[in-house]
């Protein structure tokens, strides 16, 4: 727009020096024409190279943006066919674990089938053994009795029970610590096994509460213990506290 209006200026000019100049117009005036025409002249041409230096100057920048630009495109690509790469590398490495982890649930599911045909078979000849008079076989937890156990007690970790057995009698205690390990790897708290006086020994496996209102967590003992193929009995204890639960160990 400017460079517009000084070209039409300088014609105006160009005009006004031509007519004083070929009319009767004094020296003086033609020389002063003439000077305002060389300015006028000279500042069209200085304004239009201006114009076209920061026309220049601004394609070369923004071409150079635009490389710019496409260095940043460029390596932007480069990164994300790496990533591409990786995603495919931890796909195939998923892949491999998840197959390996099917295998390896394969031989769990196996190993528990011949765990749970061993536990029968220990539980069908320590029976055999018991009804023949060998009562000093021991109580024990097989593997497989275990985890369902554990399965089944979870549920309440955090839940507190007191271990307790007969005084004087070893198989109990040592049945009592294969039951306390099986609360501790459950979740549950669990103190020191004590040994507690009885007028008379009693007599297999008893959970004591202060009523027979029995909490959930203490209905959890009781279905752990018929993993065992063993029926626990119920007895109230008023001394207890409302949360407290007692496991008595009895004698076999």
């Amino acid at each position: 727009m400017e460079l517009g209006l000084i070209i039409i200026t300088s014609l105006v000019l160009l005009f006004q020096f031509l007519l004083d100049f070929f009319t009767k117009s004094p020296n003086t005036k033609k020389i002063i024409g003439l000077i305002i025409l060389i300015f006028g002249l000279s500042s069209v041409c200085a304004i239009y190279f201006l114009q076209e230096k920061d026309k220049n100057d601004a394609e070369i920048t923004h071409a150079s943006e635009i490389n710019d630009q496409k260095d940043q495109f460029n390596k932007l690509d480069i990164e994300l066919k790496l990533r591409n790469e990786d995603l495919k590398a931890i796909k195939q490495q998923n892949d491999s674990l998840k197959i390996q982890l099917f295998k390896l649930n394969e031989k769990q599911e196996e190993f528990f089938i011949i765990s749970e045909i061993s536990a029968q078979e220990v539980s069908k000849s320590r029976v055999a053994l018991e009804n023949m008079g060998y009562k000093q076989i021991s109580r024990g937890i097989s593997q497989i009795d275990k985890v369902r156990m554990i399965d089944i007690l979870k549920k309440y970790k955090g839940s507190k029970v007191k271990i307790i057995v007969n005084f004087g009698d070893d198989e109990a205690l040592q049945f009592a610590y294969q039951i306390k390990e099986v609360f501790i790897d459950a979740g549950w708290v669990t103190e020191n096994i004590p040994q507690r006086m009885y007028t008379k020994p009693m007599k297999g496996i008893f959970i004591i509460t202060k009523s027979k209102k029995y909490p959930p967590r203490a209905n959890s003992i009781f279905d752990s213990f018929i993993v065992l193929n063993m029926i626990a009995q119920g007895e109230m204890n008023t001394n207890l506290n409302d949360n407290e639960i007692e496991l008595l160990i009895g004698t076999k």
